[in-house]
């Protein structure tokens, strides 16, 4: 193997570990926001359930349509990264490969 290749190689191993590093960071930011979501729907939903005003039904019922919207937005848009850093980590190694 010439040094060229072998510095070549080099680079894209560190691409690759830049890569898995960023999964990491996406994932990780991912639980933590799903974390927050849902301890805002769990004391929204003990607070209805509880003594709640009539008036105040419809905003808390608001904010948890909001909250779970943001779940949901958050898991795909997630997944969509992932995948896309992925799809990078796959090429990478195939140009080592060849």
């Amino acid at each position: 193997m010439t040094k060229r290749k072998r510095n070549n190689n080099d680079d894209i191993i560190k691409k690759i570990k830049e890569i898995i590093q960023e999964k990491r960071t996406v994932y990780d930011n991912f639980v933590t926001n799903t974390k927050m979501n849902n301890m805002i729907v769990d004391a929204i939903t003990i607070k209805l359930k509880t003594d709640v005003l009539p008036e105040d039904i419809n905003h808390f019922t608001d904010i948890l349509r909001i909250k779970y919207d943001n779940s949901y937005n958050l898991l795909h848009e997630t997944s969509d990264k992932i995948k896309e850093l992925t799809k990078k980590h796959y090429e990478l190694l195939e140009k080592i490969v060849k």
